[in-house]
């Protein structure tokens, strides 16, 4: 998706993705990159703010959710939670192989890659599996208000069966 030369940058996609746009953003400010390696840990560090972003403003939301759950309004998330779990699974699907790919770069960097460069993208990449392990936690909370909402309309039938029954052994 992505092809890398000197002073070239390009990206095969129809709609820039925000990682991608904030560091064409830094090279239009004038920042300079020592190597290719330079450009690809400011690029996983973007990467990694820009996963922290969307999983703060997911969990903000998953917040207010929960709120509004403990407290007993009969306001319906069903729709909203499952589309928050699926944001969170598409992420984590999607992100999930980097770390794994820059420790195995890491491990046995090529012999262009300086030490110093080699630790920063180790850096890099413990920052990208941090976000992913808040995406995980963010899944799982998800996940346990889902069942908790199914548990309430299951009680909520459970509560109406019982009264139809009643209604029902009455008539009879």
């Amino acid at each position: 998706w992505v092809s890398v030369r000197h002073g070239l940058v390009v990206s095969a996609r129809r709609h820039p993705l925000r990682s991608g746009d904030r560091l064409r953003a830094s090279v239009k400010r004038g920042e300079v990159f020592d190597s290719g390696i330079g450009l690809l840990d400011h690029l996983l560090r973007d990467q990694a703010d820009e996963l922290q972003n969307i999983v703060r403003k997911a969990g903000e939301r998953v917040d207010d959710i929960e709120d509004d759950m403990l407290a007993r309004h009969a306001g319906r998330h069903g729709t909203e939670l499952s589309q928050l779990r699926r944001l969170a699974v598409r992420l984590n699907r999607l992100m999930s192989p980097e770390p794994g790919a820059l420790q195995r770069v890491v491990a046995n960097p090529p012999y262009w890659v300086q030490p110093p460069e080699a630790q920063r993208l180790r850096e890099a990449g413990d920052d990208f599996g941090v976000a992913l392990r808040d995406v995980a936690s963010l899944q799982d909370r998800i996940k346990l208000l889902q069942d908790e909402a199914s548990s309430r309309v299951a009680e909520e039938n459970n509560r109406s069966l019982f009264l139809l029954t009643m209604v029902t052994v009455l008539a009879l």
